[in-house]
């Protein structure tokens, strides 16, 4: 399935949204914010996307998902709700072993492809953290549990 919209990257990222199935990218670095165009929906798997920038992203009654959020985007979701402006919707996921396992599946059909960026041994769990900190990777970092 081809992404309607654009995905937004880094230059160095844009193979990898083609790969994943965006038909236009966008250079973050490069382009301003302001100049991306309005959306209906902005899906923000990185945390890359602030609250202010959803005035110049959102159409009139467009929607703003966040994958990764702080207290400024929880804020702007009460905001939104109390005084009106961007809709902003945050969820915590709450997966269950079914859908693992439909996952799973997935991932062996072919159907879907995770990407990952990097893999941390469980007592590194602070330099994983870092690495999302960054909000600048590729993909998923997965921490490895020790055997036994």
């Amino acid at each position: 399935m081809k992404a309607r919209d654009p995905g937004v990257a880094s230059a160095g990222r844009a193979g990898l949204g083609h790969d994943l199935g965006a038909v236009r990218m966008i250079d973050r670095h490069v382009q301003p914010v302001r100049d991306w165009g309005q959306y209906d929906v902005v899906l923000d798997t990185v945390g890359a996307v602030r609250p202010r920038h959803l005035k110049h992203l959102l159409a009139r009654d467009g929607v703003f998902v966040p994958l990764n959020f702080e207290i400024a985007e929880i804020l702007a979701s009460l905001g939104a709700r109390l005084f009106g402006g961007p809709q902003v919707r945050i969820a915590v996921s709450d997966d269950t072993a079914a859908d693992l396992a439909r996952l799973v599946e997935m991932v062996n059909d072919g159907k879907l492809r995770p990407v990952i960026d990097s893999t941390f041994p469980l007592e590194h769990i602070r330099d994983a953290y870092a690495r999302v900190e960054t909000r600048s990777r590729a993909g998923a970092t997965v921490l490895t549990m020790p055997d036994g």
